[in-house]
């Protein structure tokens, strides 16, 4: 396969068929294949709120995306040593140039998956590496998992690396609740 059809227009005698397809990746790849199993997407979370750089800074040369607040303890950035007004230039080799992007990346990124962030603190380059946790999914969603994690003595564990002393109106991340299957 390499890629999926998205959309078709052929209608006869106004115009001429023209396919749209999105092309497959390696993320496409494990997300297909974790779904073959019957086991949950998971996406990677890095644990910031990330915002636009300024016009000014754009126009001075500056690409990336900048640490909006304050990153809150027990999350991979944290972990890492971002502070808040740290500009993320790169993940890995990918360049981040907006907000948007750094989300983007991340998320394709599976749960336990360490990267290198590259950022820029107070004029100096600096390299860390962060070792990311599971994005949380806000509110209530279908699920269309077939194969659950077992149960540990009654409960059922989201994820192993679930962040301890988060603000729940921050980051709503379920730490372990009854087993609902």
């Amino acid at each position: 396969m390499v890629g999926l059809t998205t959309a078709l227009s052929a209608i006869t005698g106004y115009d001429q068929a023209a396919g749209y397809a999105i092309p497959v990746d390696e993320t496409f790849r494990r997300i297909v294949e974790t779904l073959k199993q019957g086991r949950e997407v998971e996406y990677g979370f890095l644990g910031i709120q990330p915002k636009n750089l300024t016009p000014d800074e754009i126009l001075n040369g500056k690409h990336g995306a900048k640490v909006a607040s304050e990153v809150h303890g027990g999350t991979p950035a944290k972990s890492a040593g971002l502070e808040y007004d740290d500009i993320i230039t790169h993940i890995g080799d990918d360049p981040i140039h907006n907000a948007d992007g750094l989300r983007l990346l991340v998320g394709r990124l599976p749960p336990s998956q360490p990267v290198r962030l590259t950022f820029e603190r107070k004029g100096r380059i600096l390299t860390t590496t962060a070792s990311l946790a599971k994005f949380a999914w806000h509110g209530k969603r279908p699920r269309i998992v077939t194969v659950f994690p077992p149960d540990w003595r009654g409960l059922q564990v989201d994820y192993p690396s679930a962040a301890l002393g988060l603000n729940r109106s921050d980051y709503p991340i379920e730490l372990a609740s009854p087993s609902s299957k």
